[in-house]
């Protein structure tokens, strides 16, 4: 082994190719165990350094973000420091200007500081230009009494950069037992129409409204915890709420521009605004319009076995007031005691009535079936052998 060679080892601290103990002499060998050891830890020091590199970044990103004077003060702290000790050799009137100015400036921004933090206690309100959507998806991991969301639609789930943070976030919240409770505007509310006026031309509101429908309801079906709720409102739009515990980030609804990029209130329960939102969503939640997710997201398929009933809970799809489409992919064997003709009881967006049967077996129109529950579910490739049953709306008695 020459001398590259052993330096190579030496760097890498591998194994090399080809080399084997009789081709290292005792001498060197000796020093390889120490060579390993030594860049073990240079490895460790540079992730080390890394981390904290990244780390001093995030926090100078977000004191730019939340405190752009704070951070001008610090640098013109900075600056002085520097230009006090550059002057050293100077007169004593500028060496006593410098250190007067630097004095001065240190002084303010203690003061900004201490005022900052006062006024935010006092007031118990901050402001951002726009939802800090991170920011709460940490503060909704850490919260110990109570989540609340309050929207049309939301990127906490629509945006995959963030969805996958919020789901972690939201089930390692609720295995403390701390409820979750989701208020969202109904698809098909007029509520729902107006934002989506409001918006043309920039957002695709029903689009966006129904996705984040579409994964709430995934979620609380992975989820299964009694802890979360989800309820759709049917009510004129007021404003967008995200709260833990006492505090919330609240935004209004301006008519071109979506509420988490508006400016956003950070506001506690100690102040006006914050128990008034606090009671909006209470009355919203109660409301006799308001529907919990599976209410539109599911159909109630009832059919008599004997002396008893047995509920299916089903995906459809809604063709007409008349005809739904029908499946249920977690259970494909739940159509086995239906058969053409049979009349059920279906209940489905809080009405009841009764429906004939008919499974779907041609080509071409269980395709088109296919197609529409995928999107309405946003699932792919579930349904191919599952059994799809289309449901005729019986005209001789409806019940509500």
């Amino acid at each position: 082994m020459n001398r590259r060679t052993l330096y190579a080892y030496r760097d890498s601290a591998l194994p090399l190719k080809g080399a084997s103990i009789s081709s290292v002499s005792e001498e060197e060998g000796k020093k390889m165990p120490y060579t390993t050891t030594l860049t073990r830890q240079k490895v460790r020091l540079r992730r080390i350094r890394t981390k904290f590199e990244s780390l001093l970044s995030q926090t100078c990103q977000t004191l730019s973000d939340e405190y752009p004077t704070l951070v001008a003060l610090i640098v013109i702290a900075c600056v002085l420091l520097f230009l006090n000790y550059a002057q050293k050799r100077g007169t004593n009137e500028t060496n006593n200007f410098f250190e007067g100015l630097f004095v001065e400036v240190a002084g303010t921004l203690i003061l900004f500081v201490f005022l900052n933090r006062s006024i935010r206690s006092i007031a118990g309100i901050g402001v951002h230009d726009r939802l800090p959507i991170e920011a709460f998806i940490y503060a909704a991991l850490s919260a110990r009494r109570e989540v609340r969301v309050l929207e049309t639609f939301t990127d906490l789930v629509n945006n995959d950069r963030y969805r996958e943070q919020f789901r972690i976030a939201i089930q390692q919240t609720l295995n403390r037992r701390v409820p979750v409770r989701v208020l969202l505007i109904h698809p098909e509310s007029s509520s729902a129409a107006q934002r989506a006026d409001d918006l043309r031309g920039q957002v695709d509101v029903t689009t966006e409204i129904n996705r984040t429908v579409q994964r709430f309801y995934t979620l609380t079906r992975a989820l299964r915890s009694p802890d979360l709720s989800v309820r759709l409102y049917d009510s004129s739009l007021s404003v967008a709420l995200h709260m833990w515990d006492d505090h919330s980030y609240v935004s209004f609804f301006p008519v071109d521009q979506r509420s988490d990029t508006a400016t956003n209130l950070e506001v506690t329960l100690s102040t006006p605004l914050g128990r008034s939102v606090s009671q909006q969503f209470d009355q919203l939640w109660d409301a006799k319009t308001t529907v919990p997710i599976e209410e539109y997201m599911d159909l109630h398929l009832l059919l008599a076995e004997g002396s008893q009933s047995q509920v299916y809970r089903l995906h459809f799809y809604k063709v007409t007031d008349a005809v739904y489409y029908v499946c249920e992919p977690d259970h494909p064997r739940f159509a086995d005691p239906l058969r053409d003709g049979l009349v059920v009881t279906v209940r489905v967006s809080g009405s009841e009535f009764n429906a004939s049967c008919t499974f779907m077996s041609a080509a071409e129109e269980r395709r088109e079936a296919i197609a529409l529950l995928e999107a309405r579910y946003e699932r792919q490739s579930w349904l191919t052998n599952a059994s799809i049953v289309r449901l005729d709306r019986s005209t001789q008695e409806t019940m509500t």
